[in-house]
């Protein structure tokens, strides 16, 4: 399939790497080492006051905090960690486990104040796209209100899987539309391979963003961050993001609108913009 037209916006990347892990670890001395290295994180979360509960997970048994699962059955003993507990740790457990059997890597975007409704966008596109030989791609549009609209990507049985969706609007985190996470669940043979991959390098968070870049762009929906460019804004926090909308606006999209003006005038511009209402415009004197 040919890859669908880039959005015309270039974004930033905010956040890079591993949002979920699932693991498990066979033979006696690869479950002791798992075990321990998930309880670990437990008991650590335990240390700041986090309350632990029993879990139950299929027919595994054990103890779970927020974003961290370790249990054990007869054959072997699995953890799962996801969110900041995945991109923090995916690694301490991953080296300990014999197999894993779901990662999920995702590229947080921020648009710089732009709010563009990117998931709609791309739906839109590659729902016109000509198919291609072999099997047809899958896509589908989810609009909820108020957590926003999610574009998937494949089907969710499948080996890999994605989604984009408004991250700002689903965790509050920022004005609605202005940061996108792109995620890619991987599972089984997939899963294992990427851990892996990743494991056996010191990875830099583009190594991720390269990945899951890639995935996207050769199912129609290419990204609006560029693998070529030093983009990655790693811990921005979102007061940061917020205060730093007013920079952009100078260093960047005054020079957009001081173009268009020259070219069109000033109402036109400010028509486009719907900012008329807000302002005055003094006619020139001849």
């Amino acid at each position: 399939m040919q890859a669908a037209k880039a959005s015309p916006y270039s974004h930033s990347v905010i956040s890079a790497g591993v949002d979920w892990i699932t693991c498990t670890a066979r033979g006696k001395d690869a479950r002791k080492r798992l075990e321990m290295a998930a309880d670990g994180l437990i008991q650590e979360e335990a240390g700041r006051g986090v309350e632990i509960s029993p879990a139950r997970l299929r027919d595994y048994v054990g103890w779970r905090v927020p974003g961290i699962i370790s249990a054990r059955r007869a054959d072997d003993s699995i953890c799962v960690l996801s969110a900041s507990h995945a991109l923090a740790h995916w690694k301490t457990v991953a080296r300990e486990a014999t197999n894993v059997s779901r990662l999920d890597l995702q590229v947080t975007v921020w648009t710089h104040g732009e709010q563009p409704a990117l998931s709609r966008w791309y739906y839109q596109r590659v729902r016109r796209q000509a198919a291609t030989r072999g099997r047809p791609r899958s896509y589908s549009l989810i609009q909820t209100y108020p957590h926003g609209d999610t574009l998937y990507v494949g089907k969710r049985q499948s080996d890999c899987f994605g989604r984009l969706y408004d991250y700002a609007t689903a965790h509050a985190k920022a004005p609605p539309r202005t940061i996108w996470r792109n995620e890619v669940e991987f599972k089984r043979h997939d899963a294992a391979h990427h851990a892996n991959s990743l494991l056996d390098e010191r990875v830099h968070p583009s190594r991720v963003e390269q990945i899951v870049h890639n995935w996207f762009e050769t199912r129609g929906v290419r990204p609006t961050w560029s693998c070529d460019e030093s983009s990655h804004l790693e811990r921005v926090g979102t007061r940061e993001i917020e205060r730093d909308v007013l920079s952009w606006f100078d260093s960047s999209l005054s020079k957009t609108v001081a173009k268009a003006i020259k070219r069109y005038g000033v109402v036109a511009v400010l028509d486009s913009l719907h900012l008329s209402p807000y302002v005055i415009v003094n006619p020139q004197r001849r």
